[in-house]
């Protein structure tokens, strides 16, 4: 990766500025222009466009229109999006100090901002760098498998509703709340508690509380609020403009497997340059760490300067400043010393690395089998029957612990909240700090959690590529939830004595909508079913002395909602069933994960 770039151009700030929409409203608002929109306020991105006008580039900031409270919670996607995006790029094409080309840029939100405006075809639109936004949002992270993504989603409702709040009483009590939500939502001491309508502290935002309840209770994706005019995402992705487009997104990070996504169609259909940039990041997308692991030097590359910096370059201004690695550039974690770092984070290390496609060359998917010992091996199970089944109590869930969402404990967060579970890469031990952590032991120990792990590895084995688990499964309730964790197992050190026990990937099944996403169907107590579950994708090296680990349960909370078994109404107050589910592992039924071995170059 090129080094940072010195400043070359003197800056001139202009704000205040208004264009006119097609519908009449004002929008805020010869050399290439560079466009950023946000629904969270402008002034947070005025250092970032400062650094690329420093560089020659006129760079505008805008604010969603719907950033003044005009909100429409009928659709997931803001209305006039698409169309207000459009017509700022044009406005900005036709002033003079534009060359007529315009580039966008988007963090998050901000990059579905630049992705509503290219099924558009705005003429001036010339490149965009887009950094982990989301495609299908409905299914990921707002819901996996027909799991509902509730601390996500609750801590975005309250942070929102605060911010637009205009009496200043509600302001206050909504702040309190989203510092001290265990004050106010009965969730944070009965986990299957859900929220409804009216009865509780989201109701003095009536629109974002509609809005919350719309996604929680909205479990089929083809409904009309995952859509804009009709249309799904991945629909709009099929007509985007075929223009330079580069998105970066991160093993941890809240939008990684639909990035992938939009960056395999891209490739396959569009003439224009496509490129991924996958780093250890979760959806801060910045550091040498993520969670409570450092990555080292190497994975800290300046995405949000220098990278970004050095693409506008190339895509307009044909100044390329760094020599293309190809389509994909990936961090493959791991080959660290497995020692604590003097910031107390264990040191795993890793390696950039690049590919033409997704997974590697090279990358195949290899049974891991469970077996009744507890044992993880590649040969299948020989036994006529085997299984083992656990009481899964919606009242005492498996604690969250790492996972594809932020550390939003971070001190430097700009809101920074400390009942948030902890974030991407974590050891796998509940904290009694956090809520729902009713101890400080390992997960593992838990009764309602099943590990299946190798012995210590003898030779080093690289996975890259894409997660599958293959599960044989029953319940005696009507509906439960199986979840799936990836995990690499550092051995003791004198740093870590009881070892280190890393998350990689994991994923949850509602098993209502274990054959699609759209309509539910309910499971019949004792019948066994065959799930086939993705986990995502990783790039992790398990060294020697290592062990990979999978572990089997059936709640991840807060990060996914508890499923109180009962078959009910989902996201509705209900009664709490304790469920026992059995994992099925013999010969004719032989759960598995399949994990992408790299074996060659």
């Amino acid at each position: 990766m090129a080094g940072r770039h010195s400043p070359r151009f003197d800056v001139v700030v202009e704000t205040g500025i208004g264009i006119p929409a097609r519908d009449g409203r004002l929008l805020d608002g010869p050399r290439p222009v560079l466009l950023c929109r946000t629904p969270y306020g402008m002034a947070r991105w005025r250092h970032e466009a400062r650094q690329l006008a420093e560089h020659g580039y006129a760079v505008a900031l805008q604010d969603w229109r719907q950033t003044q409270g005009a909100y429409d919670h009928d659709q997931w996607r803001p209305r006039f999006e698409a169309t207000d995006g459009y017509d700022s790029i044009e406005w900005l094409a036709a002033r003079p100090w534009c060359d007529g080309r315009v580039g966008m840029w988007g963090h998050s939100a901000m990059g579905q901002a630049v992705q509503a405006v290219m099924p558009l075809h705005p003429p001036a639109l010339a490149s965009v760098f887009i950094i982990d936004a989301g495609l299908d949002y409905g299914a990921y992270p707002t819901r996996q498998n027909g799991g509902f993504g509730q601390a996500f989603q609750l801590r975005h409702t309250m942070l929102m509703a605060e911010a637009l709040a205009r009496d200043p009483v509600a302001k206050r009590t909504l702040r309190d709340a989203y510092l001290h939500p265990e004050r106010y939502l009965a969730v944070f001491s009965r986990p299957q508690a859900p929220i409804v309508r009216g009865r509780s502290v989201l109701a003095l935002s009536p629109e974002f509380e509609g809005r919350y309840l719309r996604t929680a209770l909205t479990a089929n994706l083809d409904d009309p609020f995952w859509k804009d005019g009709g249309e799904a995402e991945a629909d709009r992705l099929t007509r985007w403009k075929d223009i330079p487009v580069c998105m970066v997104t991160g093993w941890y990070a809240n939008h990684m497997t639909a990035n992938i996504t939009k960056f395999r169609y891209l490739a396959a259909h569009r003439d224009s340059p496509v490129e991924l940039i996958i780093g250890h990041w979760d959806h801060h997308m910045d550091g040498s760490w993520a969670g409570a692991v450092e990555f080292g030097a190497e994975a800290d590359i300046d995405i949000f300067s220098t990278i970004r910096l050095e693409w506008f370059d190339r895509t307009l201004r044909a100044e390329a400043s760094a020599a293309d690695a190809g389509a994909i550039r990936y961090f493959r974690m791991g080959g660290g010393t497995g020692r604590r770092d003097a910031n107390g984070r264990l040191v795993h290390g890793g390696a950039w690395r690049s590919a033409g496609s997704w997974p590697p060359r090279g990358s195949v998917p290899v049974p891991y089998h469970f077996h009744a010992d507890g044992s993880l091996r590649r040969e299948p199970p020989a036994e006529a029957e085997a299984s083992r089944t656990y009481s899964f109590d919606p009242r005492d869930p498996v604690p969250t612990v790492g996972g594809n969402f932020c550390d939003y404990t971070r001190p430097d967060y700009p809101s920074r909240v400390g009942w948030m579970a902890d974030g991407a890469a974590q050891d796998q031990r509940a904290n009694p700090a956090k809520p729902f952590c009713r101890d400080a032991l390992p997960l593992a120990t838990r009764e309602d959690v099943l590990v299946f792990q190798t012995p210590p590895l003898a030779e080093a084995i690289e996975v890259s590529g894409e997660l599958l688990a293959r599960l044989w499964v029953s319940s005696n309730a009507p509906d439960t939830d199986f979840t799936v964790k990836l995990v690499d197992v550092h051995p003791s050190t004198p740093d870590f004595p009881e070892g280190f026990a890393m998350n990689l990937q994991d994923a949850v099944v509602r098993m209502r909508h274990r054959n699609g996403r759209i309509l539910p169907e309910p499971i019949v107590p004792g019948q066994i079913c065959e799930v086939e579950l993705a986990v995502h994708s990783t790039s992790n090296l398990f060294l020697p002395g290592h062990r990979i680990r999978v572990d089997i349960s059936s709640s991840n909370f807060p990060r996914i909602d508890v499923n109180s078994n009962n078959g009910g109404p989902l996201g509705l107050p209900g009664p709490v069933r304790i469920a026992e589910n059995t994992l099925h592992f013999d010969a004719t039924r032989p759960s598995h994960v399949l994990l992408p071995v790299m074996v060659g170059d």
